[in-house]
């Protein structure tokens, strides 16, 4: 059986991405786009649908997005669905989310300004992120 997983995705950031480093130095970002659907309600009225899709990016793909992208920017994100796995830390059990691991993300309105990069850790500080699964992400 042949599997296929591939995501696009349009939708605006719903805050500024903050970039990270794993402990080997490798970028990353994880930010939250905003989908809007437009549909009909059973008594005629248009209303708005919003979905919420957590996207994370890599290396270079996740410093472009830290220095061009900020709150409200338009984007396509093409990539792959991926479950990620912990363990609570209140000792409640095992958790999962389902993430887009963005491969290729697209400004899609012009930028206001380019920024550098905002980093939360210092790059010699250990994240709590792990390197991707060697996937080619560009």
């Amino acid at each position: 059986m042949i599997m296929f997983n591939k995501v696009f995705v349009v939708g605006n950031l719903t805050r500024d991405p903050e970039l990270r480093r794993t402990s080997e130095g490798t970028s990353v970002t994880a930010f939250t786009i905003a989908v809007n659907r437009k549909t009909r309600g059973s008594d005629g009225n248009q209303k708005e649908d919003v979905s919420f899709v957590e996207v994370k990016a890599w290396e270079k793909t996740a410093e472009d997005v830290c220095r061009f992208l900020h709150k409200g920017r338009l984007v396509l994100v093409e990539g792959r669905l991926k479950q990620e796995r912990w363990e609570a830390k209140d000792g409640g059990g095992p958790r999962s989310k389902v993430i887009v691991q963005a491969q290729h993300v697209q400004f899609l309105d012009s930028p206001k300004e380019a920024r550098e990069p905002k980093e939360t850790r210092p790059p010699e500080a250990p994240p709590e992120e792990s390197s991707p699964d060697g996937e080619e992400m560009f």
